[in-house]
């Protein structure tokens, strides 16, 4: 999962479900920071010795779901990163976000290497559009990410980054163009990759926050 939060007034708890009848499924939860470190907080509950930490394995029973919960104290400073799932068999899993607005639910992204979304921003209105890229490559990956008029589909501008093994990339699409970080805008980003990646897209106005579809590309 490209998004994870924590602290700050935010809390993350991800479910998983067995859709297997017969087979149990041991599930390993690991979360990292921005820079692909592990991210340590209170999974499920606070540890007798207080300690925090950045994984957690369990065994979900055939047709059953577990919850893990990930929260701080109010005061807490922020902490972005990613989670990711290893699991001996199938399962489906999701995220939700909760803070002082409306809940967000994240799901899994496919890795891919080439993808395209709707991107908008409106300032009056409090519209904007968020991206999270994940290099999910033991090896760095070289990122190209471009904006495209809505219209055309001319590309517009263009921005590069280096992204090492397990590292993310979390912006406002307003913060990773220069030309747009004052103006308003509509159009298609699309994000092209030497390695694998994991891309989510989100759009914020004033009533909550919802996913935008990332489609693969060729």
């Amino acid at each position: 999962m490209p998004q994870f939060v924590v602290g700050g007034g935010y809390s993350t708890a991800i479910t998983m479900t067995n859709p297997d009848p017969a087979r149990a499924a041991e599930v390993t939860l690991s979360l990292t920071n921005l820079s692909g470190s592990p991210l340590e907080t209170n999974l499920n509950e606070i540890l007798p010795d207080g300690r925090l930490r950045s994984s957690i394995t369990m065994t979900i029973p055939p047709l059953a779901s577990r919850s893990v919960n990930a929260s701080e104290g109010s005061s807490a400073t922020l902490n972005v990163g990613t989670a990711r799932l290893r699991s001996n068999a199938r399962i489906s899993a999701y995220a939700l976000i909760r803070g002082a607005g409306p809940q967000l639910t994240v799901y899994p992204a496919s890795p891919a290497r080439n993808v395209i979304f709707d991107v908008r921003r409106v300032q009056s209105n409090g519209i904007s559009t968020g991206v999270a890229v994940l290099n999910l490559s033991t090896e760095p990956a070289t990122v190209t990410i471009r904006f495209h008029a809505r219209v055309t589909g001319e590309e517009m501008f263009r921005v590069e980054r280096t992204l090492s093994r397990g590292e993310q990339l979390s912006r406002y699409v307003h913060e990773l163009f220069a030309e747009l970080q004052n103006a308003d805008f509509a159009g298609t980003i699309t994000v092209r990759s030497t390695t694998q990646l994991a891309v989510a897209a989100l759009a914020f106005d004033p009533t909550g926050v919802v996913t935008i579809p990332v489609v693969p590309i060729e």
